[in-house]
């Protein structure tokens, strides 16, 4: 299984999930020593949603619907990388199996 994260044609999705558990490392240290890095970069992008009315678009009801807003920059940037490579990884895999059978 682990020879899988190796391949060359899944680097970008390895480093992805690298990303993620570098990210675990940390925050795990930050911990233990009583402080936490999640909140780092949240002051870059404070964006103002407004309330949702009867009358608006799906897409800023969805926005308002989960919260994007409060929602820490890390937390996002985590979800993503971890979509991302694991994704990529099943379909690539995908890919590789349904190559071989035909």
């Amino acid at each position: 299984m682990l020879e899988i994260i190796g391949l060359p044609e899944n680097a970008p999705f390895s480093i992805a999930l690298s990303i993620v558990a570098i990210f675990a490392v940390i925050e795990i240290v930050g911990m233990l020593i009583g402080m936490s890095v999640l909140s780092v970069g949240d002051d870059l992008f404070d964006i103002e949603i407004p309330d949702v009315d009867a009358d608006v678009e799906w897409g800023v009801a969805f926005i308002n619907w989960t919260k994007i807003n409060q929602v820490p920059l890390m937390v996002w940037l985590t979800v993503f990388l971890l979509f991302f490579g694991f994704s990529g990884i099943i379909l690539t895999q995908v890919v590789d199996l349904s190559l071989i059978h035909i």
